[in-house]
């Protein structure tokens, strides 16, 4: 070589459908910014300059269009969630829990699909309102499930429930002859 390649000045000369991507040099590095919701193929050109000369490289960049469309996702995971045995109904608010992206998020229809201790929680769904509530004397866990649909198309999120059993004041077991005597 008979320059430094840090002197070789790197150019776009060409780009068949400006309409679809640009691309732009920076340094060494190529970037292509697409233009949102097109697809096709564009042909572009870049150049090295040295001394004078230069060498140009010509290559076809095909942009394929998204999907039709694409499935609801869950945008923040619900948490597993642990009360007391006793414990006040719980309300989570689902408004962030799934979105869509290429729908109106409003337009999500979430349900419960799944309860597995219906003797330990029962749940009722409002809306972005999951409201679940609690059996006064059971404890253990429930894997609760939700799906969202949006056009068609789902998409499910689970979650734990654990109810501890609710710490009861010591007790003293009394053998039946001792039952009704003072004890010392």
């Amino acid at each position: 070589p008979d320059n430094d390649d840090k002197d070789i000045v790197k150019q776009v000369v060409a780009n068949s459908w400006p309409g679809l991507l640009t691309p732009s040099i920076a340094g060494n590095s190529l970037t292509l910014t697409f233009a949102p919701g097109m697809s096709g193929d564009a042909e572009i050109t870049i150049r090295g300059v040295s001394n004078g000369k230069h060498v140009d490289d010509t290559f076809v960049v095909t942009v394929l269009p998204p999907p039709a469309d694409q499935p609801p996702v869950v945008a923040n995971p619900l948490a597993d969630r642990t009360v007391e045995q006793g414990a006040e109904p719980l309300v989570i608010d689902l408004t962030d829990t799934f979105s869509d992206p290429d729908n109106d998020p409003t337009g999500i229809v979430k349900e419960v699909v799944g309860n597995s201790n219906t003797s330990l929680v029962t749940t009722r769904l409002e809306g972005n309102t999951l409201t679940l509530t609690f059996s006064p004397t059971a404890f253990g866990s429930a894997t609760i499930s939700l799906r969202a649909s949006s056009n068609g198309l789902t998409v499910e999120d689970r979650f734990e429930v654990t109810v501890l059993p609710k710490e009861r004041p010591p007790s003293i077991y009394l053998p039946m002859g001792l039952r009704g005597q003072r004890l010392r």
